[in-house]
């Protein structure tokens, strides 16, 4: 294919754009008659069924098999004439160029494989594959050439992007190339900014249309509750090209779309309902758990032996005994509280000399000789095993995965509640009991799973909205999405926000259901082989990995560990630091036209610190400020917004450009991006993949006959002076492993882009959420002792 197109470009290099033009409106012209006169043909037979077919199942199997072969037909069709569309959308990239010093697309053979594989066919599956192109190697371009093939169909390509400054910035960028070729475009945004109507209604008789996948699945949605057909939006499905598939296709695949009413609850009524589950839930504890057998776990052991304690009263002497000596070696309770004989005392002592080194064997020691010897009162035992209790009974157990989490009440966590609320039986099966288990259960998890700036934000305005955020991977707010069975109310609660009434959806579709509508389907993203065995059993799609156009020069250091968190980010800012205060170099005049000569010139390569959570950026900035010395005068709890500006005021007269993006102003953090990013001395602190469809571009300092500048590499000519060494470079800072390592994945790909030098570095911590999730505690104790002996 790719020689067939190389023919065809050679044929076309001659053309001007009136010629472009031409060619291709009478491409579209020949597809569009090929298509009417194949279909005629091919699907007469299938017609005539149709229209006899009076049994509903049927009919619905005959018009699933005419979209079928329908689809089928297309394919051929645009498989025979791919070299031509091709090699007019490459010829009109040239003339562009040509004509527009600010055109600089022209796609690469690596591009143009990628744009093959998104338009390819599949064995017994819808066409369309999903392709894996690292981070900077142009998916934006790949696109547009399967997007232009399938629009002279006239049936319309939806590209769906990342957020709305991607799909309104890819439309824009690509707008003079559509217009040569003739073919429409448009962007749509969110509900919010750009309502419904007939401006919005015109943009889906677009030949091309770009928008968020969230947008065009609420457009459906709205489309399913009008009543008359002149007001719906969207026409049948054709081709759709995702961005940033495994993001879209896969992680947003958990929320359903919905549109339901959205009214507030009797504010005092439902109000006084969650306070109260508030209060009870402040005065309970327990354990977030991540799989049946932990639960398991628990039960045999800390239950079972909490319920022995409850029943201490019971048992015999000697069955009294074990279960002291057990508390005592557990540390359940301090034997150093009891008041026990001198001689006792002594003999204690002379055993924690003797095992000062060995913890357990002196608890086990200490333990059996106070059991054994001390006259411990009874009034003292019953206080000694209700200590030991609370310690190890747990109120409730949040088992928590991906396709499971709820709570679990322990026998002690509802004899605590009904004597709160003053009932017999939680779990009684009336209505108001139900409703109240269920607020509590909410409450509880909103309390434990839920952290603001970490899985939502509430806005600042009177109703105090609760918006979600994609947590799994990026902290980008899902407007629109709510959690399901009464959750998303407890948020609103816990936050004091509006209420609102937990009603059923009008109409829902989920990510899937709506994406499988379409009879092309394609994707493309940078991490794509992670995710293989959901695209093959979700989508039916096979994955096809592009090279990059040039060698790739990337450098993994070795991640760092530590046990707090708090150690982590202490070690982050050591390391920017010693970074800034290493990266001074000498750059020389040598007679270039009377340019200044200059001995020291800060230029620290640039650095991108990508974080998990809006409190970690701060956290992280917060740290890095005290590694400079740089005290401010505001305070980072107390006046937020005063004390960020503050802070990147003072490093900047430090000569360190900092920013901090959290994913909250897409425009504006990608135009950060494209502005900061990639400069000599910036960082910009990240929370994963903000500013994501942004290319960061390497600059360097250069010394040109008119001074110090910050050039790209295509900009710099061979008389001048630069750092361009290989220890300069984007150096990328990972401050926690992700569960899903395509989000690692992705915030590596940032560095070393088009053959451009990088490195990159992860940090974790024993409290990381991946270590806590997946270690067990014995586990965690032994990565314990290995870090004190690395002293680390």
């Amino acid at each position: 294919i790719l020689e067939k197109i190389e023919e065809k470009r050679q044929e076309y290099s001659t053309l001007g754009k009136e010629e472009i033009k031409e060619k291709s409106k009478k491409l579209r012209e020949e597809i569009q008659n090929k298509i009417k006169e194949t279909l005629e043909k091919k699907l007469e037979k299938l017609e005539k069924q149709i229209k006899k077919t009076k049994n509903i199942h049927k009919l619905r199997d005959l018009e699933n098999k005419k979209e079928k072969q329908e689809t089928k037909e297309i394919q051929k069709i645009l498989e025979e004439r791919l070299p031509e569309a091709y090699a007019l959308t490459i010829r009109a990239c040239e003339v562009l160029k040509q004509e527009n010093k600010d055109w600089n697309i022209i796609p690469y053979q690596v591009q143009i494989l990628g744009a093959i594989a998104l338009n390819d066919s599949q064995k017994n599956n819808k066409p369309g594959k999903i392709i894996e192109m690292i981070t900077g190697e142009g998916k934006t371009i790949t696109a547009a050439l399967p997007a232009y093939l399938n629009a002279l169909t006239g049936r319309g390509v939806h590209i769906m992007t990342y957020n709305d400054y991607l799909a309104k910035r890819d439309a824009e960028e690509l707008k003079p190339l559509y217009e040569l070729l003739g073919v429409s475009v448009g962007s749509i945004m969110n509900q919010e900014t750009e309502p419904r109507g007939k401006k919005r209604q015109e943009k889906y008789k677009k030949d091309i249309l770009y928008g968020t996948l969230a947008s065009f699945g609420f457009d459906l949605l709205r489309d399913r509750l009008e009543k008359d057909n002149e007001e719906k939006h969207q026409r049948k499905p054709f081709f759709a090209i995702i961005d940033e598939a495994d993001a879209l296709m896969i992680d947003e695949a958990k929320i359903p779309l919905k549109m339901q009413l959205k009214n507030a609850y009797e504010k005092n009524k439902i109000r006084e309902k969650y306070k109260k589950a508030q209060q009870i839930v402040a005065n309970l504890q327990g354990k977030v758990m991540h799989t049946e057998k932990e639960i398991e776990d628990y039960q045999d052991n800390e239950e079972t032996f909490a319920e022995d304690l409850e029943s201490f009263d019971e048992y015999s002497q000697k069955h009294q005994k074990k279960l002291m000596q057990k508390i005592l070696e557990e540390e359940l309770y301090n034997y150093q509280e009891l008041e026990i004989e001198d001689e006792l005392k002594e003999k204690i002592k002379e055993i924690e000399t003797k095992y000062e080194n060995k913890k357990n064997k002196k608890l086990k020691k200490i333990a059996k000789l106070i059991t054994k010897k001390a006259k411990i009162t009874e009034q003292t035992k019953k206080d000694i095993t209700n200590k030991a209790i609370q310690k190890i009974a747990e109120d409730y157990i949040i088992l928590n995965r991906d396709e499971k989490t709820h709570v679990i009440l322990t026998r002690q966590g509802a004899k605590k509640i009904e004597k709160e609320l003053k009932i017999q039986n939680l779990y009684d099966g009336t209505p108001e009991t139900t409703e109240r288990a269920k607020i509590i259960e909410n409450t509880i998890l909103a309390k434990e799973l839920y952290k603001k700036g970490e899985h939502y934000i509430v806005t600042e305005d009177d109703e105090r909205k609760i918006i979600l955020l994609d947590a799994r991977s990026t902290d980008r707010q899902l407007p629109g999405r709510e959690l399901e069975e009464g959750l998303q109310q407890a948020l609103q609660a816990k936050e004091e926000a509006l209420i609102t009434k937990d009603e059923p959806a009008l109409t829902k579709i989920t990510i899937q259901q709506y994406l499988m509508r379409y009879p092309k389907l394609a994707g493309m993203t940078g991490t794509a082989t992670a995710a293989e065995k959901e695209f093959r059993e979700v989508y039916g799609k096979e994955i096809i990995q592009i090279p990059t156009n040039k060698k790739e020069n990337r450098k993994d250091l070795e991640t760092i560990l530590t046990k707090t968190k708090e150690q982590k980010w202490k070690l982050i800012a050591q390391e920017v630091k010693e970074i800034h205060d290493n990266s001074y170099k000498t750059l020389a005049g040598n007679g270039l036209g009377g340019a200044p000569e200059f001995k020291t010139i800060k230029t620290a390569k640039p650095i991108l610190i990508g974080t998990n959570s809006i409190y970690e950026t701060e956290k992280i900035l917060e740290n890095i400020l005290t590694e400079f010395g740089i005290k401010t005068k505001y305070n980072r709890e107390q006046n937020r917004e005063e004390w960020k500006k503050e802070a990147l005021e003072k490093l900047a007269e430090k000569e360190i450009n900092c920013q901090l993006l959290n994913a909250e102003n897409e425009k504006e953090e990608a135009e950060i991006i494209k502005e900061h990013a990639g400069k000599p001395n910036s960082i910009i602190i990240a929370t994963n993949l903000a500013g994501r469809g942004t290319d960061i571009k390497l600059k360097y300092t250069t010394l040109t006959p008119e001074g110090i500048k910050e050039l790209r590499k295509e900009e710099i000519k061979k008389e001048y002076q630069t750092i361009t060494d290989d220890d300069y470079g984007l150096y990328v800072i990972g401050t926690e492993r992700s569960e899903s390592k395509r989000v690692d994945e992705q915030l590596r790909g940032r560095m070393g882009r088009q053959g451009d030098y990088g490195e990159a570095r992860f940090y974790t911590s024993l409290e990381d959420t991946l270590i806590k999730r997946w270690t067990t505690q014995k586990e965690k104790q032994e990565i314990e002792k290995w870090i004190k002996k690395i002293a680390l």
